[in-house]
């Protein structure tokens, strides 16, 4: 727990800059916050506590203050996180003295935005660690410690996409930083991409020190499904700072808030001028076909309101009979590339002893909708755009 003081009149700090007032009461020992070193690093536990009052006289705290103690275990630049959820404006102070009069750094930042401060130390320095609340409910809060090596650089985001024109839907928005990121992190909760009245859809992809969104691709016409991004609809994209914010790998955050907008434009197809092909079906055409739904996998992403495919029963004169088939379309992007495949299923079961026909047919589109016959649905290479897929079976 957190050594916690209540203040009879006037707090030990001013928030936003104001001056300091009479030290509180000091608690007879102060929890250290003790370091383990990974690699060239060191980091402490994250503490977890509360401030059970929150207060201010208009120029001074006057609620509840915690204080930490840190001995620096090696030369660096320590970086110091205070986060937490509810509605209240928390402050951080790094000092060289428990009453914090003599302070390194200060965190006063307005309403729910995170704290986060950084300071070069030395060797065996003593550091006090105070939260205070200036207004807003009492509450919990979130303290992280990291000791990062002399000259480290400063974690940072290094490249964004150019989106000063509309941004094809169907495209990953992809961001790089100047070091790995932390894959475990849960990204939806620490990047915002918002529009007024609606939301976009996607999923985010963590490789190495890139970080992408993956826009939802349709997978029915609209308005059933109009995917991750309208057309013509902006999205503001924002990483938050400090603890609230994208974690590097070894455990550090921006230092500051960067926000863009992108605005959704036309669907572009992955690979403009080569079709959507049929690449695999799961089930052995050499082996009888007990009637199960199928699984068709392509290459290319689809546009939903052109899915067709169908089975068919193949007569002894080579003439067909279409069956009553039911179809649905899948398609994501992943960090890779992006799966697409049709799920086909025989509505009642297919005759016994019979031949029947998959038919994925060639009018089939490629995202973009395009009607040319290289962006027309087709097998395996080189068949030409188009031509469409087919595969028998035979039932036992």
């Amino acid at each position: 727990m957190a050594g916690r003081v209540f203040l009879l009149a006037v707090s030990l700090v001013a928030a936003c800059g104001g001056a300091s007032g009479p030290a509180a009461p000091l608690p007879p020992s102060l929890p250290e916050l003790g370091f383990t070193q990974q690699g060239g690093q060191w980091s402490a536990n994250p503490v977890e506590d509360d401030l059970d009052r929150v207060s201010n006289n208009g120029g001074q705290y006057t609620g509840e203050v915690d204080r930490y103690k840190i001995v620096a275990p090696a030369a660096g630049r320590l970086q110091v996180a205070l986060t937490w959820s509810h509605n209240a404006d928390f402050d951080l102070i790094l000092a060289s003295d428990e009453a914090g009069t003599q302070r390194l750094a200060e965190g006063t930042r307005n309403d729910l935005d995170p704290e986060y401060l950084g300071i070069s130390v030395f060797v065996g320095q003593t550091i006090f660690v105070l939260v205070v609340g200036w207004e807003g409910d009492p509450g919990h809060y979130t303290l992280e410690t990291l000791l990062l090596p002399p000259g480290a650089p400063k974690f940072d985001l290094l490249a964004t996409p150019d989106l000063s024109a509309p941004w094809p839907r169907n495209r990953p928005i992809v961001f790089t930083f100047n070091q790995p990121l932390d894959p475990k992190q849960a990204i939806p909760a620490r990047v915002l991409i918002i529009a007024t009245g609606h939301q976009a859809f996607g999923s985010w992809c963590v490789t190495g020190a890139s970080l992408a969104f993956l826009p939802h691709l349709p997978e029915a016409p609209p308005p059933f499904d109009d995917g991750g991004l309208l057309d013509g609809s902006a999205y503001t994209i924002q990483f938050q700072r400090g603890g609230k914010g994208v974690r590097a790998l070894n455990g550090e955050y921006l230092d500051e808030i960067w926000s863009g907008q992108v605005t959704g434009g036309p669907y572009e197809d992955e690979a403009p001028g080569e079709p959507p092909r049929v690449t695999d079906v799961d089930w052995n055409p050499l082996a009888p076909w007990d009637g199960r739904a199928l699984n068709v996998t392509i290459v290319g992403q689809l546009d939903p309101a052109t899915v067709a495919a169908r089975f068919e029963r193949v007569l002894a004169d080579l003439s067909t009979v279409p069956l009553t088939t039911g179809i649905q379309l899948t398609q994501a992007s992943s960090c890779a590339s992006s799966i697409t495949s049709l799920r086909v299923t025989p509505v009642a079961p297919p005759p016994p002893k019979s031949r029947i026909r998959l038919v994925v047919s060639g009018s089939m589109r490629g995202i973009s909708g395009s009607p040319d016959a290289s962006n027309l649905l087709t097998g395996p290479f080189p068949a030409p755009g188009g031509a469409g897929f087919s595969v028998d079976f035979t039932t036992p």
